[in-house]
């Protein structure tokens, strides 16, 4: 079975999702409209190297997939406050750090 994302990379992946839903305001629970993923995604450009929006983009569409698999929506309050909370600790607001995927 091939992993669409290494190990390694999730905290990565994490941390641009939280950091996207900080930005919007939104519960991580509920999925994003188009316009607002390319509303992030417009604002990292102004901050952040092209690869960087790339693996945010690639994060978002991926974690959108997930919610899609839920059903609209994280069931679970624990996984909802793991993803959360975790990463919000951390700092998400501002994403650094981040590595390029090979």
């Amino acid at each position: 079975m091939r992993l669409l994302v290494k190990p390694r990379y999730i905290p990565f992946y994490l941390k641009w999702v939280s950091a996207c839903y900080e930005f919007l305001d939104m519960d991580p629970s509920a999925r994003l409209a188009n316009e607002q993923k390319k509303r992030f995604l417009a604002h990292l450009t102004k901050r952040y190297e092209d690869w960087q929006v790339t693996q945010a983009d690639t994060a978002l569409r991926l974690y959108d997939y997930f919610l899609s698999r839920e059903g609209g929506g994280l069931q679970n309050t624990a996984t909802k406050t793991s993803l959360y909370g975790r990463a919000s600790k951390k700092g998400c607001a501002r994403p650094s750090g981040f590595v390029r995927n090979p």
